[in-house]
């Protein structure tokens, strides 16, 4: 288990955060987040190699 702390517009977007992992665990959190943030510490498994998935080289 892995703990990360994130910035989040408020807690119903924390909230949503925890089920966006929950369904998709390992994808990137790259959604921008703008004005007074609140920080979530969200518990979650590393992510695993897919062998089927392919992902872009960067």
């Amino acid at each position: 288990m892995q703990y990360v702390t994130v910035a989040v517009a408020s807690d119903l977007e924390a909230e949503r955060l925890k089920q966006d992992l929950a369904e998709n665990p390992g994808a990137p959190l790259l959604t921008p987040r703008w004005g007074n943030a609140v920080y979530a510490t969200l518990a979650v498994e590393p992510a695993r190699a897919d062998p089927d998935a392919t992902s872009p080289e960067l």
